[in-house]
């Protein structure tokens, strides 16, 4: 009998594509919550041959595969401001490139070719289950009295699980979060008639393209487009000195900072998101205060890979 509550997760960025990597407990744990593992999933084709009986006719199993689902603390490395955090390879297998800026700081930008994958290890009491050449999608939940999130979604290859015992994974890595709060976490947007902006939530789908392809010569996750989207709910400003309205069709660039430890370096993260205001916002009562949600559609330069950026310092 497996135990649903020993459980243990690894991640690490393969070299080659569905080639395992072996991370280690040691050196690749992954400290998740709400975790949703499916073991197996995948597609069926049916026969519809013509036959003297009722019944189903036969199905057959093609394109099996697993997945991952859930969230991280969006923490940085609790050491140096250049040490990249521990869910670094989760993000960097949604379709992120990670950039070191020796001294400064961790960068995480979206890319348009050239993705990564990684090696999943899932472990269930004495079993274990590889997840190889996974890819996925991602977001952030940032709220107010809450501890702030990374969401991820996760395909990879199915591979039959097999008997290892559970190890015992090393988090060291993984720094206590701190909940957003006065002091220590402030949010911008740039240009626009905000100042001194009361948050209450700030949120990002990155909404990819993620299908699993099984061609000859081919069997693999992919990730072919993204639609990302985006909400910024607000405590609703006094008088009409400042007005949300004037920023409907504006690109406006919303940056949240966090500060979820005593010492300045490798405490801090960072989300930077460029957006169009779309023209829905919309009143609603927290507490008895009117707050507004704003409605986002985070838009590239002509740069292109800009429209968010994660830094951890």
């Amino acid at each position: 009998m497996a135990m649903m509550e020993l459980m243990a997760l690894l991640a690490k960025i393969e070299t080659t594509y569905a080639t395992d990597i072996v991370p280690t407990a040691a050196a690749n744990a992954l400290l998740m919550s709400n975790v949703d593992w499916t073991p197996l999933e995948g597609e069926e084709v049916r026969r519809t041959r013509v036959l003297p009986y009722f019944g189903n006719d036969q199905v057959m199993s093609i394109s099996p595969r697993s997945r991952l689902r859930g969230g991280i603390d969006f923490v940085s490395s609790g050491a140096a401001v250049d040490l990249p955090p521990a869910w670094s390879p989760l993000l960097r297998g949604c379709g992120l490139a990670q950039v070191i800026t020796t001294g400064v700081s961790v960068a995480f930008n979206p890319v348009s070719a050239g993705f990564e994958s990684a090696s999943l290890y899932h472990f269930v009491d004495g079993t274990r289950q590889r997840g190889l050449g996974a890819r996925g999608d991602w977001g952030f939940e940032l709220r107010a009295k809450a501890i702030p999130r990374l969401t991820v979604d996760m395909m990879a290859l199915y591979d039959a699980p097999t008997g290892v015992a559970l190890p015992i994974p090393v988090l060291t890595s993984w720094p206590d979060p701190q909940p957003l709060q006065n002091g220590i976490t402030t949010i911008s947007v740039t240009p626009g008639p905000l100042s001194n902006l009361r948050l209450s939530a700030f949120t990002y789908a990155n909404g990819a393209t993620l299908a699993f392809r099984e061609l000859t010569n081919f069997r693999g996750v992919i990730i072919s487009g993204r639609r990302p989207t985006a909400t910024l709910v607000v405590e609703a400003p006094d008088g009409v000195a400042t007005n949300l309205f004037a920023l409907v069709g504006s690109i406006i660039t919303v940056t949240a900072t966090h500060q979820h430890g005593a010492a300045p370096a490798g405490t801090t993260v960072e989300a930077m998101v460029r957006a169009r205001v779309l023209p829905n916002i919309r009143y609603s009562n927290e507490e008895g205060v009117v707050m507004a949600t704003m409605n986002l559609s985070p838009e590239p330069s002509a740069a292109g890979n800009d429209e968010v950026r994660l830094t951890t310092r």
